[in-house]
């Protein structure tokens, strides 16, 4: 339980990190829409292996694209996070004798 506990503070805490570093690009981006849409060009653009489409100056791409490399690494812990919690709770349950306990 305690496991379980811990996993979902790190949760917490790296999915607020993440909202920072999202708040910095669009801060950075001019707004939401094409913060979003510059991470999902940066994945599509990393999956083909070609130059990032959406930012062009180099000075900018390169801080840009770090930035954006940082979103990912965290959405990346998050999931993983969100795995682990989601296996040990229901270890907890088998071991708690399926009594409708889940741990949050």
């Amino acid at each position: 339980i305690e496991a379980a506990s811990v996993i979902r503070r790190d949760l917490r805490e790296e999915t607020n990190h993440r909202a920072t570093l999202f708040a910095s690009l669009v801060a950075k981006s001019g707004d939401e829409k094409l913060a979003s849409e510059s991470i999902d060009a940066f994945k599509n653009a990393k999956l083909e292996k070609v130059a990032d489409p959406i930012t062009t100056n180099g000075a900018t791409k390169g801080n840009t694209d770090e930035l954006i490399e940082s979103i990912l690494r965290q959405d990346d812990l998050i999931l993983q996070l969100r795995n682990q919690h989601a296996e040990i709770s229901e270890t907890v349950s088998k071991l708690m004798g399926n009594r409708g306990h889940h741990v949050d």
